[in-house]
């Protein structure tokens, strides 16, 4: 009866057969393409793939989760004026994405396996990336929900800050949960690594690329508006938030491969 409240009352409908008939068809097809003909290979191109499959189905099964819990708070708060059968309309595909993006995810994370092989470093790295741009995004929308009168004049300012706020945390905790698993491996081994310099040097020319972009943007605001020809708005909140933020991540992630190579100054040449 919750849930009927919740999600309202449903027939199955030609969609839904199209669905079970997918289904049926695919699930046996993945299961001779992917775990009967690949369960004892370990050859790149399964490692490839298991690690982009991971990568997106834990993206899927934690996007869920958070329209999930942002449609709960507007619902509780009483941030929308839909009936709950509207409101919640989107909980059958929820519930669905994130039960497939937690299948998917624990099965293809479990074939990288629990050694800190090359493909499990490619996993987590990749998943720090992810983590450190997301945490850039989520400071500059704070920023800018701070200190712009756009959203300060918003009836749901102090429900868009306290989500960024969320957002931020489970990010930061993202980020470093998944950095500091390399930072525990022994130095000179994780040193050495390709996934690990592929990060910090692809991640360092990406975010030191955005905040040369950002500064340059906002040093065209400031000469417009010393010659009379524009101003420096609030606009620039989030351009300076965000030079500021990928500048920050860009010295992080030089400085951390610079004091890699250090470790290999004896003629160990560790350029990827």
């Amino acid at each position: 009866s919750i849930y009927s409240a919740m999600a309202g009352t449903t027939t199955f409908g030609p969609g839904v057969l199209e669905s079970v008939a997918l289904l049926l068809t695919g699930l046996p097809l993945w299961w001779y393409r992917w775990v009967h003909r690949w369960s004892d290979d370990h050859g790149p191109a399964r490692r490839a793939w298991a690690i982009l499959v991971a990568v997106a189905s834990m993206i899927a099964m934690i996007g869920a989760a958070i329209v999930l819990v942002w449609n709960v708070l507007t619902f509780v708060f009483g941030l929308t004026s839909d009936r709950a059968a509207d409101h919640f309309r989107f909980l059958p595909q929820a519930i669905s994405f994130a039960l497939v993006g937690f299948a998917a995810w624990h099965h293809h994370r479990g074939v990288l396996g629990r050694e800190r092989t090359d493909s499990v470093r490619f996993y987590d790295y990749l998943l720090a990336a992810i983590g450190l741009v997301g945490l850039i995004v989520m400071v500059t929308i704070l920023a800018t929900a701070v200190f712009t009168s756009a959203f300060l004049v918003s009836e749901q300012m102090e429900m868009i800050v306290l989500v960024t706020l969320a957002g931020l945390a489970a990010l930061g905790l993202w980020y470093l949960y998944y950095w500091n698993r390399g930072q525990a491996s022994p130095r000179e081994e994780e040193a050495a690594a390709t996934p690990r310099r592929l990060y910090l040097l692809v991640m360092g020319i990406i975010t030191a690329v955005a905040s040369a972009v950002t500064l340059i943007w906002f040093l065209v605001m400031v000469f417009q508006a010393v010659l009379g020809v524009g101003e420096v708005s609030e606009s620039a909140v989030p351009v300076v938030t965000t030079f500021l933020a990928s500048g920050l991540a860009a010295w992080h992630l030089l400085r951390t491969y610079t004091l890699d190579r250090r470790l290999f100054d004896d003629g160990v040449d560790i350029t990827p």
